[in-house]
């Protein structure tokens, strides 16, 4: 009920004096705002506690990078509470707040945010109207085929790429002689996804799009680290109940990476290290440069990325959430690791931890060149053991729900480990363990692997 609508109820009201009329008036009108207000600021969430949205809203403009993705999440995880608020930051001063808005509001996947996006595809801000294209795409609605198509002649290239993908997840026919003429655009990227949506999404026969390649499956930098792509998708993270040598910070729960990235198919090597900070930190030293560095604490991990990303000139390597890690650990299996379960949680023989990893029961103390064990079946070396290897997240709790793109919590002195190494039992192998120190902890069976994203800024 509006001010308006207030106002005539009262002047109806045959119970009440004129005086007390126009006090009553008076009254609600001025406290009309601040009600208004609180429905608007405060939601309640699943599990029954209030919660403040503005602030984490504000949130979403943070200098720090994990600040802002732990603030987006929570708001998707508020779902159809959040979305007005949402709506709002899309109108944001700070160019920051209206990126990880949109996103949210994609991921929430509510119609109410399909005309607000569409909106701010005229944005002056690339990335915004790259956000604001993807997520038009998420939520799948008709009303976004014809701004969508138009996106199709944006300037940037990038916005292009992902309205091709939003037109091919609606998948409206009405749109297969735009992307007949995006085959044709200068962008390979745009080709390519043009080419993939006809032929997947449409099936448009193959001579038609003849000599567009499809995404690149893998790419070596030019410090020859070797990555493979890892397409999106959900997986169950943790441990079932039943399964021997579990801990009890493992809870299952479901969660979606709505975003594909690359991730290097061996730990860090020596030799890679060496190359790009012209000092080995690594107890084994002898063992060569294509053994995994070790002896390097989270500081030092980020240290070569900072590196790495100023000799790409783009901000694209990072270590690998926690969900990013063992969704690319189990590599679609549900078992203990990605071939199988665990007969033995210590030093003894297990035949299918032997087949892929180094452990207590066979790296006879000590590390060994990376890729000498099997891959798992998305194409990744020594995800069990050799050494543990560090992600991105801070430790914390599960969320008892399913969740879309976790990056941990915000605060917390500690930082996490997966995978196992080579002085360790069996159960410090498993996809689902998890361990934890401090950001400056190093060890001679510690290490980690790079994360490449799909596409960075420019």
């Amino acid at each position: 009920m509006n001010k308006s609508q207030l106002v005539q109820v009262l002047k109806k009201e045959p119970g009440m004096t004129k005086n007390l009329k126009k006090v009553t008036l008076i009254l609600l009108i001025l406290m009309f705002p601040l009600l208004h207000g609180c429905r608007l600021e405060l939601v309640k969430p699943a599990g029954g506690k209030v919660e403040s949205v503005n602030p984490l809203i504000k949130k979403l403009g943070d200098k720090d990078s994990h600040i802002r993705n732990s603030a987006e999440n929570e708001l998707v995880n508020m779902g159809e509470q959040a979305v007005e608020p949402l709506i709002g930051g899309l109108g944001d001063i700070s160019v920051l707040v209206r990126c990880h808005a949109a996103i949210a509001l994609g991921k929430i996947g509510d119609k109410r945010a399909v005309d607000p996006l569409v909106k701010v595809l005229s944005d002056k801000n690339e990335y915004i109207r790259l956000y604001a294209v993807r997520s038009l795409g998420m939520i799948g609605d008709e009303r976004a085929l014809d701004p969508l198509i138009r996106a199709l002649g944006d300037k940037d290239e990038e916005v292009r790429i992902y309205a091709v993908e939003a037109l091919g997840k609606i998948g409206d026919k009405s749109a297969v002689e735009s992307l007949i003429r995006a085959l044709d655009d200068e962008s390979e990227d745009v080709r390519r996804g043009a080419a993939y949506v006809l032929n997947k999404m449409f099936s448009l026969s193959e001579d038609k799009i003849k000599g567009v390649t499809s995404e690149k499956k893998s790419l070596t930098n030019s410090s020859g680290m070797k990555f493979i792509y890892i397409p999106p998708g959900t997986f169950m993270m943790g441990s079932p109940l039943t399964e021997f040598g579990r801990d009890n910070d493992e809870n299952r729960h479901a969660v979606t990476l709505t975003e594909g990235f690359y991730i290097q198919t061996t730990e860090v090597t020596q030799g890679q290290w060496n190359a790009v900070m012209r000092k080995n930190p690594s107890f084994f030293k002898k063992c060569g440069d294509d053994c995994p560095v070790e002896q390097v604490s989270w500081n030092d991990a980020h240290e070569l990325i900072s590196k790495l990303n100023q000799m790409e000139g783009s901000v694209i390597y990072r270590l690998p959430t926690e969900a990013e890690w063992e969704y690319a650990c189990r590599a679609g299996s549900k078992t203990a690791v990605a071939n199988g379960e665990l007969s033995e949680l210590e030093c003894d023989h297990d035949s299918n931890l032997d087949a892929m990893g180094w452990y207590c029961g066979n790296a006879r103390k000590k590390t060994h060149p990376v890729a000498q064990k099997n891959p798992n079946d998305w194409g990744l070396y020594d995800m069990h053991g050799n050494v543990f290897e560090w992600c991105q997240d801070r430790y914390g709790d599960y969320y008892s729900t399913s969740i879309t793109d976790p990056t941990g919590p915000m605060d917390g002195l500690y930082r996490v480990y997966r995978g196992g190494g080579w002085n360790f039992g069996a159960k410090l192998c498993r996809s689902a363990e998890r361990l934890k120190f401090t950001p400056d902890y190093k060890s001679r069976v510690l290490g980690f692997r790079l994360l490449r994203i799909v596409r960075g800024p420019k």
